[in-house]
């Protein structure tokens, strides 16, 4: 989070987040002893605990230490809390550099294994923030998945029967690779492409 609160408290504004949702602070190890950056920490929590009723966790990083051991803390501590979370959100905005790219980098292996993350950045001069699908990103190119998410954007009103007609395979092969889609969040139950699926056929079925 660094110096300032005022980027996170953008992205939980903006996130409406509820009692049900847990917040994680990824912070340099002994950031406690900064005055500056206790007092934005304490500020931010004392926020949230008002609304969550409990403040947020915190992990601290040694960002002095081995760059892929912290990744590794980062990963672990981010599966922990995420089980039975549809989907991760994390905010980039703030804080050291060091510490945005080592969580980047575990949040990018908690996205190839098929968990949602959307990643958010806001903009420097608080105009706005881009949202970044990384699971749509980084989740590597399937031919047979491609085909059908392909084919399902390109149709009006698209079915299971529809796509096996397509594509020429079978209804059941068509009906799996829906599944597996949606399962990974590129497709909705009423096969519309998310904002992770959209992002996949630009980035990874081009």
């Amino acid at each position: 989070m660094g110096y300032d609160e005022k980027f996170a408290l953008r992205f939980f504004l903006r996130s409406s987040i509820s009692s049900e949702d847990d917040v994680l602070v990824i912070e340099p190890a002994g950031f406690r002893e900064d005055e500056k950056a206790a007092r934005a920490f304490g500020n931010l929590s004392s926020i949230l605990e008002g609304h969550l009723g409990r403040p947020p966790q915190v992990h601290e990083v040694d960002y002095a230490g081995s760059p892929a051991k912290e990744i590794a803390r980062i990963l672990k501590r981010v599966t922990e809390l995420s089980r039975g979370h549809s989907v991760i959100r994390a905010s980039l905005s703030g804080g050291m550099r060091i510490l945005v790219v080592l969580t980047t980098l575990a949040l990018t292996k908690l996205a190839l294994g098929g968990t949602r993350v959307n990643l958010e950045v806001d903009f420097e001069n608080l105009s706005g923030h881009a949202e970044i699908p990384l699971s749509g990103v980084v989740l590597p190119r399937n031919e047979r998945l491609s085909a059908v998410l392909r084919t399902i954007h390109e149709m009006d009103k698209p079915s299971v029967r529809k796509v096996a007609s397509r594509l020429g395979i079978s209804h059941t092969s068509a009906h799996r690779e829906i599944r597996r889609l949606i399962s990974l969040g590129l497709l909705t139950e009423d096969l519309t492409l998310t904002e992770h699926g959209q992002a996949y056929l630009e980035l990874v079925c081009f």
